[in-house]
């Protein structure tokens, strides 16, 4: 129950003189006043009244306070405190959850040199927490205060160094399509592989509509929590139940993908090259092979006459001159020794007649 000043009860009243009524009067007006004039702003987390530069400016609120929580309780969220040695550690985790939470902009890089700067002791001014140092810069900095928590950026983890650069890019570049469309809640590693699988879903299956999208991002969360299940020795039956569901709503099981339903939910592309590798065109019948001798006469009277005029000696100018033998017209020959005689019996007689 927040903490505000309420008028004196009846009995009070009674037995209070003029002078001490005038000065409660005034205290009452006063404090409701400072409310009225934002000097005075209601912290939800503490549930406490304090000054207005208690609480962070924000550009989003309507008169330029950030009313998610006071500078104090921001600090708590973002860190750990032990209160039998009142010293206050960061926590990344509960950091980037709060940033979050308040739609910040988040640079991991900028945040772990925080940490290093206040281990090593150096900087103009060293806070006690990483994140008061980060918090100063992100809200008073246009560069990063003009930012949201969607153009957060986070370090790379378990990247090969010998990476090459563009390599990094397209790496960083998938993780940021996953944050967006799978959420900040998880590891860089987490988010590379949901993007993975969701791209393989996509790439197999057609994926046009808002609930196809929905179908393949859940198979993939799934998917995950099944690998980190099976990580910690956890039973997976409630999740390969899920899974099964989703399969389906998205009519993706083995058993639904009749010819129909199976050739609709895929596209053009992957369906000739599922039925080119599973149930190819047979060998034509050699009797039907060119029934009309077509590709004979393109052999023939395309391609082999255009050889015969270039002077080409290759198997279609041969095609062509054993079809055109057909309609050749050759001089009679003769064999000198044996026809010759005969020609000229033919011609002048035998002597024999």
């Amino acid at each position: 129950m927040a903490k505000i000043l309420e008028p004196i009860s009846d009995e009070e009243l009674k037995r209070i003189t003029v002078a001490n009524l005038r000065n409660e009067y005034k205290k009452l007006a006063d404090f409701y006043r400072k409310i009225i004039n934002g000097n005075l702003i209601y912290c939800s987390h503490c549930g406490n009244w304090k000054a207005s530069k208690s609480f962070y400016l924000s550009d989003k609120s309507p008169d330029g306070i950030e009313h998610y929580a006071c500078k104090e309780c921001i600090l708590s969220e973002c860190t750990d405190f032990d209160p039998k040695t009142e010293i206050r550690t960061d926590n990344k985790e509960k950091t980037i959850a709060t940033f979050k939470k308040l739609d910040w902009y988040f640079n991991e890089k900028i945040y772990n040199d925080q940490l290093s700067s206040l281990a090593e002791g150096t900087g103009e001014k060293v806070r006690g927490t990483a994140v008061q140092q980060w918090i100063v810069m992100c809200r008073s900095l246009n560069d990063y205060k003009l930012k949201s928590f969607s153009d957060s950026e986070f370090d790379i983890e378990d990247v090969d160094k010998e990476n090459s650069p563009e390599d990094i890019r397209i790496i960083q570049k998938t993780i940021k399509k996953a944050k967006k469309r799978f959420g900040s809640d998880y590891s860089n590693e987490e988010l590379m592989f949901l993007e993975n699988e969701y791209q393989d879903w996509v790439s197999r299956y057609e994926c046009s509509q808002k609930a196809q999208e929905l179908t393949f991002e859940n198979l993939s969360i799934l998917k995950l929590m099944k690998r980190n299940a099976l990580k910690k020795g956890l039973s997976t039956k409630d999740i390969d139940k899920s899974y099964q569901d989703w399969l389906d709503t998205g009519n993706l099981k083995p058993k639904q993908n009749t010819l129909d339903t199976f050739s609709d939910a895929q596209t053009m592309g992957t369906l000739i090259q599922k039925y080119e590798e599973t149930r190819p065109l047979p060998d034509v019948d050699p009797e039907l092979e060119d029934v009309d001798k077509i590709g004979l006469y393109i052999d023939a009277f395309y391609r082999g006459h255009a050889s015969k005029m270039l002077g080409l000696k290759n198997r279609f100018s041969n095609i062509y001159e054993k079809v055109m033998s057909k309609y050749a017209v050759n001089p009679p020959s003769y064999d000198e020794e044996s026809d010759s005689e005969i020609l000229f019996d033919k011609i002048f007689g035998s002597q024999e007649e």
